[in-house]
């Protein structure tokens, strides 16, 4: 898992409660720490960068990150018609349902937030921006979406273009997850 940081203190906190503050991370029971001089890492170019969004693609989540299409009261509730063909299936032989969690972005930095890119990590570019093109994440303000559970890549850009905080490896396992944006201190 890579991660990246300016000067400043962010926090990012979910179910596993990792924590992005001062560039520290934690995990379970293991804990790295480095001052935010020092707290860049980078493997090669090709295994941590992601393409750019393409312009003109924002504000919508992937049908991916919104969470299962709820069907129809009245045909989910119809009973199956007579028959072998059209019995129901088994316990076991049904797929699971998909579960949405929230993502909230708080910014109780001085400064805003102009873009928020969430995509899957094992996707190979950002996909759009979560903010429409005038949104901002203002300070002291926050934002929310919705997203299935897996494994997510987070980045937050100021409005200069500068990654602000970049995450990538995090699960979301039903919990949710909370982004905090401290901004420099």
């Amino acid at each position: 898992m890579s991660h990246r940081c300016r000067p400043s203190a962010l926090t990012l906190l979910c179910a596993a409660t990792l924590a992005f503050a001062g560039c520290a991370t934690t995990t379970g029971s293991t804990a790295a720490t480095s001052t935010p001089a020092t707290a860049t890492t980078e493997t090669t170019q090709a295994a941590t960068t992601k393409q750019a969004p393409d312009e003109g693609e924002a504000g919508e989540l992937p049908p991916e990150a919104e969470g299962p299409d709820q069907p129809d009261t009245a045909e989910s509730e119809q009973a199956p018609a007579a028959g072998p063909e059209s019995a129901a299936p088994s316990a076991s032989e049904q797929p699971a349902p998909a579960t949405t969690s929230a993502i909230v972005v708080t910014n109780t930095s001085d400064l805003p937030l102009c873009a928020v890119y969430v995509s899957p990590s094992n996707g190979t570019t950002w996909g759009p921006n979560r903010l429409d093109a005038d949104e901002r994440i203002a300070p002291g303000t926050t934002r929310t979406w919705s997203i299935t559970t897996g494994t997510w890549d987070f980045r937050l850009m100021d409005c200069k273009g500068q990654v602000a905080m970049e995450r990538r490896g995090v699960t979301i396992a039903g919990r949710g997850v909370v982004v905090t944006f401290r901004g420099a201190e």
